[in-house]
């Protein structure tokens, strides 16, 4: 028997990982597999068994780059907070073709979770090691005065790996990336000069109001940053009352007064 041919085993697990991202599963045959390796079907059973335990490798090696990718930003940037920023707005930033492709880590979920017990333990994995970044993230941010101390660094990693992952279906669905952001009259006391108004915020904001249960209530300080006061302020935001809601009750009441012929005059 002929031995198999030698190949570089990295180079074909990258090459099948483009072939399952563009067709799924399901929509991928053995020969297209084949044919974008350069390799012939006795090596691949050789090295990965068959065309499941290929598609686990291209799985494990795309959310092993994911989680990677992840520290690394946090290592390469000055702010973690900025860091989370230009992760999230990647998505936005990146070409219609790879909106288009989405996430692969997602569309094996999508498609094989229900039916595969070896892609759902790759998938809590990979959900893991990306939580953790973003915890790792988060922590950092703390430490450096970004967000506030009451931030809870789980609860904070899994909401912002959920608003990753829906940003990225979004993003495969055809949604057109855009920004909102406030008026120029009302400037972000977060923005800077590379960045659009208002991310920042809405990034804190949120973590704000997911990890609010975790803090115990406190009015911010006169001293806190911008960013720790926005973040203490809009956790106690649901809990305060709108001071509009006085006058308004009092403006609705003085109308009900006057449909009914006015004020009663005193005797």
């Amino acid at each position: 028997m002929p031995r198999p041919r030698e190949f570089d085993r990295d180079e074909a697990i990258e090459r099948a990982m483009s072939v399952f991202w563009e067709h799924g599963y399901d929509g991928t045959s053995t020969e297209q597999l084949l044919q974008a390796m350069g390799i012939g079907r006795q090596s691949m059973y050789a090295a990965f068994g068959d065309k499941h335990g290929l598609y686990l490798a291209a799985l494990e090696r795309y959310q092993a780059r994911q989680g990677a990718d992840l520290l690394e930003r946090l290592r390469a940037v000055a702010s973690p907070l900025g860091a989370i920023e230009d992760i999230l707005l990647g998505v936005a930033g990146d070409t219609a073709e790879g909106r288009a492709r989405g996430c692969f880590g997602i569309q094996s979920i999508i498609e094989m979770a229900r039916r595969d017990p070896e892609v759902v333990t790759l998938a809590r994995s990979a959900t893991a090691l990306c939580e953790a970044a973003f915890e790792r993230m988060v922590a950092e941010a703390k430490r450096r005065g970004e967000v506030g101390a009451h931030v809870d660094e789980r609860s904070a990693g899994r909401f912002l790996l959920s608003t990753l992952q829906g940003l990225r279906v979004s993003a495969r669905t055809g949604a057109a990336p855009r920004l909102c952001g406030p008026s120029p009259a009302s400037p972000s006391p977060l923005s800077g000069p590379h960045r659009p108004p208002s991310v920042l915020d809405s990034i804190v904001h949120n973590i704000s109001l997911v990890t609010a249960r975790d803090a115990p209530h406190q009015r911010p300080s006169s001293t806190a940053s911008p960013t720790t006061h926005l973040l203490v302020t809009a956790r106690d935001a649901p809990h305060q009352r709108p001071p509009s809601t006085a006058s308004s009750t009092t403006v609705r009441d003085s109308r009900r007064r006057t449909a009914r012929g006015g004020p009663r005059r005193q005797e």
